[in-house]
């Protein structure tokens, strides 16, 4: 395992942009949620490294969800997505997100 430090991210709206069995991409509005930085190192994952590696993927999966199930979220990037269209990007300020993280 390379160690390296994981940034969780949720995606809202992408399901609605091309719905199951839909025959083309909708114009939708698709935000991006970021978590706190995950150090594998400090998990105390096990010493096997294929449970070490499920233990993570378990952990990454948590927080996943907490991001998608958190009230009062704010999107760190937020933009529309249409076909033949160029999207509005905006970059708003969030808790969690930080360039020093990096």
């Amino acid at each position: 395992m390379a160690g390296v430090p994981i940034l969780p991210a949720y995606v809202k709206g992408t399901d609605e942009a091309m719905p199951k069995g839909a025959q083309s991409i909708k114009r939708v509005r698709i935000s991006v949620y970021f978590g706190n930085m995950v150090e594998p190192q400090k998990l105390g994952l096990s010493s096997d490294r294929r449970q070490a590696s499920q233990q993570l993927a378990d952990h990454i999966v948590e927080e996943i969800k907490r991001l998608g199930e958190a009230k009062n979220k704010k999107p760190v990037v937020v933009f529309i997505y249409g076909p033949m269209a160029v999207g509005k990007l905006t970059i708003a300020q969030h808790q969690t997100f930080s360039t020093k993280s990096f």
